[in-house]
């Protein structure tokens, strides 16, 4: 949208002031529901962005301590062992991460498909680059997981015995971020903690609209709805900082 300028007459001054008006995003004006499906589609990407950042995090050893122990203790052929199973473990735990992106993406482009077709999405920027960023995204990921299924052994289950689900996976690295934010903001890191709580949030929404019943679904809300508040006072603190920063 091209910004106007028009001019108005000051008491103070003599002449006219130009008033330039700011620009506004082009689906700012359009119909809700064009904007609702923007909003929809980039909710997708945020929530594969933190399910790669999942997926990066699984990459990491799980049981470099177990490894550690087992060798000091001579005990070289269980460590390879361990060593072995945590590798095939770490594979499995991201082909189920990159499946669970793969459903979300391909989800939300069929959305947009079938939303241009009857006129709710407009051709906009907007709408261009969020699809470009999702295609890309999906193409990414169904690299990483051809890669990866044929690298892992089926029906690989988690130490404890229990189905190894993507769910599980993101829920347990949502309340690991959770708690990680809580300390930053507890010794002074207000940047660092509001980036966890944020990817935290994501997935925990994520996890509440595919949640499979009613119980899981206001356990997960109430968990969002604590992260909310605490990216609110987050968010409070810094404009009160930054007001009195200012006024300074």
């Amino acid at each position: 949208m091209v910004a106007q300028e028009t001019e108005a007459c000051s008491p103070d001054m003599e002449g006219p002031i130009a008033l330039i008006a700011p620009e506004l995003p082009e689906d700012t004006l359009m119909d809700t529901e064009h904007t609702e499906g923007v909003r929809k589609l980039n909710f997708v990407l945020s929530l594969t962005d933190a399910i790669l950042e999942v997926i990066r995090a699984r990459g990491t050893p799980l049981t470099v301590l177990a490894d550690s122990v087992a060798i000091k203790q001579n005990e070289s052929f269980l460590a390879d062992q361990i060593g072995l199973k945590s590798d095939e473990l770490r594979k499995m735990e991201q082909l189920v991460l990159y499946v669970k992106a793969l459903r979300a993406l391909n989800l939300s482009l069929l959305f947009a498909q079938g939303e241009i077709r009857v006129g709710h999405l407009k051709p906009s920027n907007a709408v261009k680059n969020v699809l470009n960023d999702l295609n890309n995204r999906y193409h990414q990921c169904l690299e990483k997981a051809s890669q990866l299924k044929q690298l892992v052994e089926p029906g690989l289950q988690t130490m404890d015995g229990k189905a190894m689900t993507a769910d599980r996976l993101m829920y347990h690295y949502a309340m690991e971020q959770c708690q990680n934010a809580a300390l930053d903001e507890l010794f002074g890191n207000p940047k660092e903690c509001k980036v966890k709580y944020e990817t935290a949030q994501v997935l925990l929404q994520g996890l509440e609209e595919d949640a499979h019943t009613d119980e899981d679904r206001r356990l997960l809300n109430k968990y969002k709805i604590a992260v909310d508040k605490r990216l609110t006072c987050i968010s409070r603190t810094r404009s009160r900082r930054s007001s009195q920063s200012s006024a300074r």
